[in-house]
């Protein structure tokens, strides 16, 4: 399975939606799992996903980062 770093919904883009999911992810009202939860672990040797995550989703959506392997 090819995992897209960012796209947390698996349509191949990564978008607001996907920023949506993983703010609910960690409010715990809809939990991510399986190749969606592993894309959301932006960080490099990242564990889980956490609010550093969410902000550089953020980031990236805004174009003052980008996601890099």
């Amino acid at each position: 399975t090819l995992v897209k770093i960012g796209d947390v919904n698996g349509d191949a883009e990564v978008d607001v939606i996907d920023l949506a999911l993983m703010k609910r992810h960690l409010m715990e009202t809809q939990k991510l799992s399986s190749v969606y939860y592993k894309a959301g672990m932006i960080q490099k040797d990242a564990t889980e996903i956490d609010v550093i995550d969410l902000a550089l989703l953020k980031r990236v959506l805004i174009g003052t980062a980008q996601i890099t392997l």
